[in-house]
């Protein structure tokens, strides 16, 4: 009796502008999915930046990142997790609808100085130092005991 292989899923996990997307779209073919993509996506057809449709946007862009999930895993597919997934409670929630999964974090580390200079570079979409603050702060590193086949590590 042949067994099948569980689909997998690379989930990504590190702050803002620590090279998440790139890293991703330049080593993979798989769909990737990315609530800020359906924000950009969004933000175009209302002829707007990132930054000036978020608030309008972001309900409707995080309820079709949720769709697009949700079709990737009933069709068992392979996929790209691309969101910082900083803590261990919002991880849980999303390894939870992967039950049949293998899933590897790639966890992205990124210098202070570095993660300065590239947000500079993205004036179209800026997130405020206190909230990024906030962000590093909270961050707790991933584990297998999590549920993670596998944890990666990318030093930026």
């Amino acid at each position: 009796m042949t067994q099948m292989r569980k689909p997998h899923c690379y989930f990504l996990v590190g702050l803002p502008g620590s090279g998440k997307s790139t890293w991703a779209e330049q080593r993979f073919l798989m769909p990737i999915v990315s609530s800020d993509k359906w924000v950009e996506r969004l933000a175009e057809q209302l002829g707007k930046t990132y930054n000036e449709a978020f608030d309008s946007v972001i309900k409707e862009a995080t309820q079709l990142f949720n769709k697009e999930i949700d079709a990737l895993v009933e069709a068992r597919r392979d996929f790209v997790w691309d969101q910082t997934n900083l803590t261990v409670k919002a991880r849980a929630g999303k390894l939870s609808r992967l039950k049949n999964y293998e899933v590897i974090a790639t966890v992205f580390e990124i210098e202070a100085n570095e993660l300065e200079r590239r947000r500079a570079g993205r004036p179209e979409k800026t997130i405020p130092a206190h909230i990024l603050k906030s962000m590093a702060d909270t961050y707790q590193v991933p584990t297998t005991d999590e549920g993670f086949m596998k944890v990666n590590f990318i030093k930026e």
